[in-house]
């Protein structure tokens, strides 16, 4: 076996881990809303539209309930999934195109991502809220410029033009809509729920998408290059 086929296996094996990774979040996840107790007396369970994504993993809901059971299973899941990214971005970013600058920026953007919400887990905003508001801000900062390198720098036998169009034309509007919609939300225009819970569950919602879809675009690059080297 050369050093290139080697690479390539890695890289293969790491997708492999990627998918199962996010798998067995999902599934932690549909476990920690199916034990979060709700917010108070008045709220019973996780109540999609008013509640942050972030509230699973508090020790103790605003109301007083104890809320251990889903703020383990949410922490570790988002955790452990955060840190299996971290080599994923690596060895993706090893396949953008440019200098080692570019590709050190792309890793370094994805990585720190990754370990902002790592920071997440570990700082439930019930103990920790200003650690926790940090956290979330440093990693949505970081993971536009990284998403964006990772998709508009990638090589043209990865995805194709009009692909990296798309999406840089969607992620721009996103991003517009999003901050006319917080805007609307610090006028006192909307209500700050149910809108800002939904536009966490849409950025969250896209990223996974993108994730997909990055994680079946890689494997067939990399399934292509080990069969031109077979």
């Amino acid at each position: 076996m050369t050093d290139d086929d080697g690479q390539l296996d890695r890289g293969l094996g790491m997708v492999r881990v990627v998918v199962a990774t996010m798998l067995a979040f999902a599934v932690a996840l549909a476990a920690a809303v199916a034990v979060y107790p709700g917010q108070d007396a008045h709220a019973h369970g996780y109540r999609f539209c008013y509640d942050f994504i972030s509230a699973l993993g508090v020790t103790r809901t605003p109301g007083g309930s104890d809320n251990h059971r889903a703020c383990w299973i949410f922490n570790a899941a988002l955790g452990l999934s955060m840190l299996t990214l971290v080599p994923y971005w690596y060895v993706r970013s090893q396949h953008v195109r440019g200098p080692l600058f570019v590709r050190l920026v792309t890793f370094l953007c994805c990585m720190g991502f990754s370990l902002g919400v790592f920071g997440v887990a570990l700082s439930p905003y019930d103990l920790r809220p200003n650690m926790h508001n940090l956290c979330i801000y440093s990693a949505f900062a970081l993971v536009v410029p990284g998403v964006l390198l990772l998709l508009l720098a990638s090589d043209s036998e990865f995805c194709g033009r009009r692909y990296k169009i798309a999406w840089a034309v969607f992620a721009i509007s996103l991003l517009l809509g999003e901050w006319y919609l917080v805007t609307l939300v610090g006028k006192h225009v909307l209500p700050s729920r149910p809108v800002n819970p939904l536009i966490q569950k849409a950025n969250v919602g896209v990223f996974f998408a993108w994730m997909i879809a990055d994680l079946w675009l890689f494997n067939a690059f990399l399934s292509r290059r080990k069969g031109v080297l077979a």
